[in-house]
């Protein structure tokens, strides 16, 4: 499956391939051109309660963005494993 996007700037645009996908967890990997994104580097530290958060999506409603606040960093998902 390939998908086409648009940078959030609108400086680039190209065209994703999905690698994998999770209905499950509402997640997918995809691979993107190289030097189109900028990678996250990893966090230096697992979260702490209370450190905040954010969640982005495109859920069937739309794209989504969610807050909120760690409540519990070192938890397992019931069917999903830790994370």
């Amino acid at each position: 499956l390939r998908l086409r996007f648009t940078r959030g700037d609108g400086a680039a645009s190209g065209e994703a391939v999905l690698l994998a996908r999770s209905p499950a967890m509402d997640l997918a990997v995809l691979a993107v051109p190289p030097g189109l994104l900028t990678p996250v580097p990893p966090a230096p530290a697992p979260p702490s309660p209370g450190q905040p958060l954010w969640a982005v999506g495109a859920p069937a409603a739309g794209p989504a963005v969610a807050t909120g606040q760690v409540a519990i960093p070192a938890t397992s998902l019931a069917g999903h494993g830790p994370g």
